[in-house]
């Protein structure tokens, strides 16, 4: 897709006004620097840590990023949720990918979308509730791009997880892109108390297999999102 299109900027308008209506409805891991507190189980958030480690988000977005992959390779899971085989076939080929390695890592904060800024300008009390689903929208809206079958099946993937962490000011999304078809992002977002919320997607589209600088990363997101202020800083991959 060649930038930000008439035709790119509607169907990401509609699929954030779908998004904005359903999302409303609805193994401890050892850190140099954290210290773990609960390990939850299959239903359960993962673990809960105390930690103001800088790499401790990008090793737990691979984490999650892995718990994904796990339920594509989980038969007995895409056989009860998935019954039309182009969807399958998708799922399947999701878990075949390797994600133990990204080639980038890119942390990214400041996410407003500029469509959405007068939206939010009259929403009043409610404007904290749209704010969180337009950004927590990001991968669906990506996926979206790819057709009906790419949202269906990543949207059957999704993982999240919830821990402690000081040092976490903004919603802040990172970036694993991989040799492949399939990439991760991974939303954190702050809590009360320094609770972390995280939730993962895998990401289908194009576009993001062609990014390697923070330059193409920012230009990624104005073009196709609509978020011209983001801010990227590229991480190291974790050994």
């Amino acid at each position: 897709m060649e930038g930000w299109s008439k035709a790119s900027a509607l169907t990401v308008r509609l699929t954030l006004c779908a998004l904005l209506l359903c999302l409303g409805m609805g193994c401890t891991h050892r850190q140099k620097e954290g210290i773990g507190i609960i390990g939850g189980g299959a239903d359960e958030p993962t673990a809960i840590y105390v930690t103001e480690d800088s790499a401790f988000l990008a090793s737990q977005g691979l984490r999650l990023t892995q718990q994904m992959r796990q339920l594509a390779n989980d038969s007995g899971y895409v056989t009860h949720a998935v019954h039309a085989g182009k969807i399958k076939d998708l799922v399947k080929d999701i878990g075949k990918q390797k994600y133990d390695h990204p080639q980038k890592i890119f942390r990214i904060t400041h996410l407003h979308m500029n469509m959405a800024k007068a939206l939010l300008s009259q929403s009043g009390a409610t404007k904290p509730l749209i704010a969180d689903r337009i950004v927590r929208s990001i991968p669906t809206l990506l996926n979206a791009q790819g057709g009906a079958d790419y949202l269906a099946a990543t949207s059957l993937l999704f993982a999240e997880d919830a821990f402690l962490y000081h040092g976490l000011k903004e919603y802040t999304l990172y970036l694993y892109l991989y040799d492949g078809n399939y990439q991760s992002m991974v939303l954190y977002r702050p809590a009360k108390q320094h609770i972390v919320l995280a939730n993962a997607s895998i990401v289908a589209h194009e576009r993001l297999k062609g990014l390697t600088t923070t330059s193409d990363v920012r230009q990624f997101f104005a073009e196709v999102l609509d978020m011209p202020e983001v801010e990227v800083q590229e991480k190291l991959p974790a050994e």
